[in-house]
Formats: structure tokens, C-alpha cells, sequence
């Protein structure tokens, strides 16, 4: 396909949607700086399109440019504040950069806009767990197991803070718990 989209884009400069397109293909081949190439210049020409700056944060999260993507976040939001799924990546590319706060605000933001999710309640916990906030990480934990109680990472999660506290026979409890739902 980037044989051709490349003879397509010498045709016709102008199209964008040939640049979007190859930038996409070389982040299928795992070419990953040669995508980011592609979506910046595809921004350079439109820099208002909230999708490409979305997918340049998950090619500079993909790259472990954290500071990047969260910038590359923060654009795709100014464009449209309510596109949910940003807020979802820009919380992790803060809590891969260990700023657990605005991750947690983030993730807010997206269940504000999506409505709960296991994944990100327990993700919540995970950066209250990393604040050492014990007893907010554990809220979070019992939020995502009442909204499926087959969710493993919480229990995991319980597991982890109880061990931490060294509370090894309640810990072990939940690691079990966490096991026989998910070895």
C-alpha cells in the first residue's frame, strides 16, 4: 500500500487524506518514526484535525515520548473538548510520566464523558495506589469490582496494598481471588 500511496501522493500533493493514509501504514509496519513523519506533515498543512493529533499521541506513547504525546493530547482536546477516548490517552501518558494527579483528572474526564469503566476505575486506583493514597485506591478497586465482579486487576490491585501494609493473609486472599478469575 505505501508503494502506491507514495506514487499517489507525488501525483497529487494535495490530497491530504494520501499523507493521513501512509502515516497510518507505516504504524501497521511498526515504522513508527516514519509515521510520526507523515502525521506532522499532514499537520503542518491541517492542524486543526483532532484525529491526527489523537494519532500522533499514540505513536509518541508507542515511542515512550510521554511529553509528546500528552502535548499531542492536549491539541486533539483544544479542537474538541468532548473526544473521550483523548482524555483516556492523555491520562495514561500522565500516569506514564508519573504524574498521577492529572491522570486521575483525565480518567475523571473520560468517565465523565463515556460513563464508568472497570478498566479505568481500576486504572484510578493504580495512580492513588502509586500516591500511596490507600484508602482512595481501594475505593476505586471496590468501584470497578461492583461494576464486574470478574475483573481481576482490582482484586489484584487489593491485593497489592494489603501486601504493602503487610497484611499477607488478606493479600494472599485477593491474589487467589484475582487467580481464579484470571491465572
Amino acid at each position: 500500500s505505501i508503494k502506491y500511496l507514495l506514487e499517489a501522493y507525488k501525483l497529487d500533493p494535495t490530497n491530504l487524506l494520501i499523507l493521513f493514509d501512509i502515516g497510518y501504514c507505516y504504524e501497521k509496519l511498526g515504522q513508527i518514526k516514519k509515521s510520526i513523519d507523515y502525521y506532522l506533515r499532514y499537520l503542518d498543512r491541517e492542524p486543526f484535525s483532532e484525529n491526527a493529533w489523537y494519532n500522533l499521541g499514540i505513536l509518541y506513547t508507542k515511542a515512550e515520548m510521554f511529553d509528546k504525546a500528552v502535548e499531542a493530547y492536549e491539541f486533539a482536546l483544544a479542537i474538541n473538548p468532548e473526544f473521550s477516548l483523548a482524555y483516556f490517552n492523555l491520562a495514561n501518558a500522565y500516569s506514564n510520566n508519573e504524574d498521577f494527579l492529572k491522570a486521575i483528572e483525565n480518567y475523571q474526564e473520560y468517565l465523565n464523558y463515556d460513563g464508568n469503566s472497570v478498566e479505568v476505575l481500576s486504572y484510578m486506583g493504580d495512580c492513588y495506589e502509586s500516591l500511596k493514597d490507600y484508602d482512595h485506591a481501594f475505593e476505586y478497586y471496590d468501584s470497578a469490582i461492583k461494576e464486574d465482579e470478574f475483573f481481576a486487576d482490582a482484586y489484584f490491585g487489593k491485593a497489592n496494598i494489603l501486601y504493602q501494609q503487610n497484611k499477607y493473609n488478606e493479600s494472599l486472599d485477593f491474589v487467589n481471588k484475582a487467580l481464579s478469575i484470571d491465572d
